[in-house]
C-alpha cells in the first residue's frame, strides 16, 4: 500500500496497512482536519485521514535518521512510527471543536481506544504497551512526533494547511531532518541556518494562527456548533460517547434532525452561511487598536481595550465551561431585547494553544534554550501571542449595528467583566 503525498511524496504504508484498514482509522477520513474553517476557506477540505498518513510519511523519514545515529533502535523506531500513524485517532467530529464541551480531550480519548487496535498492532510489529506510553507522554520520545516546535505532524500539519488555505509555504529548509534526540528532548544542532529556521517555522505558526486557526468569522463558526452540541447533550439527544465516535456528517445530520426547532435552525445557519457577526471585541490595552482598524463599518463592531488581568480572568471562567458561556448569551439576550439564541460569546482562546515554547539547542554537548542564540526573535514571537488574546460578542447580522452601539455595548463589557471581580 503506498499513497501519493502532494507534500511528503511516495509513502509506503505496506507495514501498518492492518491497521490503516480498520474502521476505527477509515472513519478519520470523514474528519476534517480544520473542522468549520472551510466554510471560510473553501479549499480546506482535507482530512485527519491525510495528516496522519502524511505524518507516518515524515516520522518513517526521521526514524530512518535517529537509527542511522543510534538514538533509537529498530524496535523503538517501530513504536514511534506507529504512534504517529493513530496519534489522531482519538478526534471527534469537527477536530478539536467538540473538545470545548466533552470532559476529555482527544489524547485522551485516542487512548481510551488503543486496546482495540491491540491485536493490529501487533501484527504490525508495533508494542502496544511501549505505545501507549508514547500517547502518554511518559515516554519522551513522544517528541519525535508530537513535540509543539518540532514535531514530525506539527511539521505536516502547518504545510498541509497553509497550502489549502493559500497562506504560502513554511521554509523548513533542512530543519525536519537535522533535529536530534539528546537527553530527552528533541533539539537543534547550533548552526547559523538551523535556528535562522526555526525561528521563521514559530513566526509562520504563529501567523498561521493570526489568519487561519483564529480567524474571527471561524471562532464565531466553531462556537455556534458547540453551542448547537451542548444543546443536544443537555436534552440528551446525543451522550459524549455516541458524539466521540461521530464523523463531520453524523453530526451534522444529528442537527439537522433534533427535536429543538432551534438547534436545527442553527444547522441551517451554518450550512447557508447566515452565522453571527462580531460586534464587540476585547483584547489586550496593547493591541485593541489593530483590532478596530480590521473592521470597515465602525458602526458594527466596538473594540474595547482590558489588562492582561482581566483578560486572562475572562478566559479562567469560560474555559471548558459552555454551561457559563450559555448562561452569560442568555443574560445579554434578556438584559438588552435580543432574540433568544441570537447571542454568541467567543471566549479567547488558551494561550497555551498558539504561544510560542522554547526551542532546544545544542552545542559542544550542552544544551541551552533557543533565547539565548536569538532573543530578539522569541521576545517578539511572545508580543505577538498577547496580541491573538481576544473575547467576542457576536449577534444575528440584523442586530449587530444595535449591540455594537456605545450605549449597548458598553453595558455588555461591563456585565463580561463583572464575571472577573
Amino acid at each position: 500500500m503506498i499513497f501519493h503525498d502532494p507534500f511528503v511524496g511516495d509513502i509506503d504504508c505496506s507495514e501498518v496497512q492492518p491497521i490503516i484498514d480498520r474502521p476505527i482509522f477509515q472513519r478519520l477520513r470523514f474528519i476534517k482536519q480544520l473542522g468549520l474553517s472551510y466554510l471560510i476557506f473553501p479549499f480546506a477540505n482535507h482530512t485527519r485521514f491525510e495528516h496522519s498518513i502524511g505524518a507516518y510519511g515524515r516520522t518513517q523519514h526521521r526514524t530512518r535518521l535517529w537509527r542511522k545515529w543510534n538514538i533509537i533502535d529498530r524496535d523503538m523506531a517501530r513504536d514511534i512510527e506507529i504512534y504517529s500513524l493513530i496519534h489522531d485517532i482519538g478526534h471527534g467530529p469537527y477536530s478539536h471543536v467538540v473538545e470545548a464541551v466533552t470532559a476529555i480531550n482527544h489524547d485522551e480519548r485516542g487512548l481510551e481506544l488503543l486496546n482495540g487496535l491491540a491485536k493490529v498492532i501487533k501484527q504490525c510489529g508495533g508494542n502496544l504497551e511501549n505505545i501507549k506510553r508514547l500517547f502518554s507522554h511518559r515516554n519522551n520520545l513522544f517528541k519525535a512526533v508530537h513535540d509543539k516546535n518540532l514535531g514530525t505532524e506539527k511539521f505536516d500539519y502547518l504545510e498541509r494547511d497553509a497550502a489549502y488555505t493559500n497562506s504560502g509555504q513554511p521554509q523548513f529548509r533542512e530543519l525536519p531532518h537535522r533535529v536530534k534526540f539528546v537527553r530527552g528532548e528533541i533539539v537543534v544542532p547550533y548552526q547559523d541556518d538551523l535556528l535562522d529556521a526555526a525561528i521563521g517555522l514559530q513566526a509562520f505558526y504563529m501567523d498561521m494562527y493570526k489568519n487561519i486557526y483564529l480567524q474571527p468569522a471561524c471562532m464565531v463558526l466553531q462556537r455556534l456548533m458547540q453551542k448547537l452540541i451542548f444543546a443536544l447533550m443537555k436534552e440528551s439527544e446525543i451522550t459524549e460517547e455516541q458524539l466521540w465516535n461521530m464523523t463531520d456528517a453524523d453530526l451534522d445530520t444529528r442537527i439537522l434532525n433534533s427535536k429543538q426547532a432551534w438547534v436545527k435552525a442553527g444547522g441551517g445557519v451554518i450550512r447557508n452561511r447566515q452565522w453571527p457577526r462580531v460586534a464587540i471585541s476585547l483584547k489586550h490595552r496593547r493591541f485593541a487598536e489593530s483590532e478596530e482598524n480590521g473592521d470597515n463599518n465602525k458602526r458594527r463592531l466596538s473594540v474595547f481595550p482590558i489588562g492582561a488581568r482581566r483578560m486572562n480572568g475572562l478566559a479562567r471562567y469560560f474555559y471548558k465551561n459552555p454551561r457559563r458561556i450559555a448562561a452569560m448569551e442568555r443574560e445579554i439576550e434578556e438584559t438588552f431585547a435580543f432574540p433568544q439564541h441570537s447571542v454568541l460569546v467567543v471566549p479567547a482562546t488558551d494561550s497555551h494553544r498558539f504561544k510560542a515554547q522554547q526551542i532546544q539547542v545544542s552545542r559542544d554537548g550542552e544544551i541551552s534554550s533557543l533565547d539565548q542564540w536569538r532573543p530578539e526573535g522569541v521576545s517578539r514571537l511572545n508580543e505577538i501571542a498577547l496580541s491573538y488574546m481576544c473575547v467576542r460578542v457576536a449577534v444575528e447580522p440584523e442586530f449587530r449595528e444595535k449591540m455594537a452601539s456605545r450605549p449597548v455595548s458598553r453595558e455588555v463589557v461591563k456585565l463580561l467583566l463583572s464575571k472577573t471581580s
